[in-house]
């Protein structure tokens, strides 16, 4: 009697040309000769392959398949392994400029937990209770009601590279409509495998501005400590959460990547709700997305004295140190001269 082969399979590849290696094994047969002889892949993009051998490749188009792997052994006994995978478009400059008014820019969503009830990321007019007002289309947690209990879920971007950029900047639009219990953060990758490999390494972009006295970016992160924990964080919980009532124009630098890392950048939007009944919210948007160089740096300088009882100085000690660039692309270098006037100054 033939044995049922055990099958399973790994791929890789954030872009569009994803590798699969077969991995099926036979535990017992008292056949004579029984082995593994074909793996017939299935693409679930209409397509599909015949091999004698364990690996394969193949080309997709941009969005979320599910690649079936039959196996079949010498004398006719077949099993088969269905897993998703998340195609995603590589952009054609590093210098990145998408409105979504005409296109969803190939982003895609998928979950980050396989035990989400669902992504609710969809790409449309944005009108929503609290929620509305986009520059055009935009891309928003659920067009009409709100994001689902539970959610763990990420909106991705193309593939970068960004090699050629030496100061690179990120910065888009954004609008938040959640209980503090729940939140999105913005997260990268650098390495090759697939974005639904759970074994994908994904770095948090950023602080929240509360977490330090010089924020890491404009409008960047309300709090931390989020109940639901967004993304993969060891620390911080930071993320975009509360319930605000206009657009946000956020931006931060791209420095913390390493320049040996920055051929195959992939970003992603990930939200997660600590919710156990279904949210009131609407949830998350995300509008304007640009990626480019930062070509200004401006000096901003300013005399202080420690010691002195005088508000005015006060006021303008503090302006300068928790001053916040607000133009795109400008990088803003701060610097307080600390004097020995009119008190002591231990600096």
């Amino acid at each position: 009697v033939g044995a049922v082969p055990e099958v399973d399979f790994e791929f890789s590849g954030v872009g569009s040309d994803i590798s699969f290696l077969a991995d099926a094994e036979l535990e017992s047969s008292s056949a004579v000769g029984d082995a593994i002889a074909n793996y017939v892949w299935y693409y679930g993009d209409g397509s599909n392959d015949s091999h004698t051998v364990e690996t394969s490749s193949h080309v997709y188009a941009p969005g979320v398949d599910t690649v079936t792997l039959f196996v079949t052994t010498s004398i006719g006994c077949r099993d088969s392994l269905s897993k998703p995978i998340v195609i995603l478009p590589t952009a054609v400059s590093s210098d990145y400029r998408e409105t979504f008014n005409t296109s969803s820019g190939d982003w895609q969503s998928f979950v980050t937990d396989e035990d989400s009830p669902g992504a609710t990321w969809e790409y449309g007019t944005v009108n929503k209770t609290n929620i509305n007002g986009a520059d055009g289309m935009a891309w928003v947690t659920a067009l009409t009601g709100s994001y689902i209990a539970r959610e763990r879920s990420a909106l991705y971007s193309p593939v970068f590279d960004l090699s050629d950029l030496e100061r690179p900047i990120i910065s888009f639009r954004y609008f938040t409509d959640m209980p503090v219990s729940d939140g999105v953060v913005l997260e990268y990758s650098t390495d090759n495998l697939n974005a639904a490999d759970e074994d994908k390494h994904w770095e948090v972009l950023g602080k929240s501005t509360q977490s330090d006295e010089n924020p890491s970016g404009v409008e960047w992160y309300h709090t931390t400590g989020i109940t639901a924990k967004p993304g993969i964080q060891e620390t911080g919980d930071y993320g975009w959460t509360t319930r605000d009532t206009q657009w946000r124009d956020a931006k931060h630098k791209l420095n913390s990547i390493p320049q040996s890392e920055r051929s195959r950048v992939v970003f992603r939007f990930a939200l997660a709700s600590a919710q156990q009944t279904q949210p009131a919210n609407d949830g998350f948007a995300l509008d304007n997305f640009n990626i480019g160089n930062g070509t200004r740096t401006v000096l901003l300088e300013g005399f202080t004295n420690i010691g002195s009882t005088d508000p005015q100085m006060r006021i303008q000690r503090d302006t300068i140190t928790n001053f916040v660039n607000d133009v795109e692309n400008v990088e803003v270098v701060k610097v307080n001269y600390h004097v020995g006037f009119p008190a002591t100054d231990p600096f």
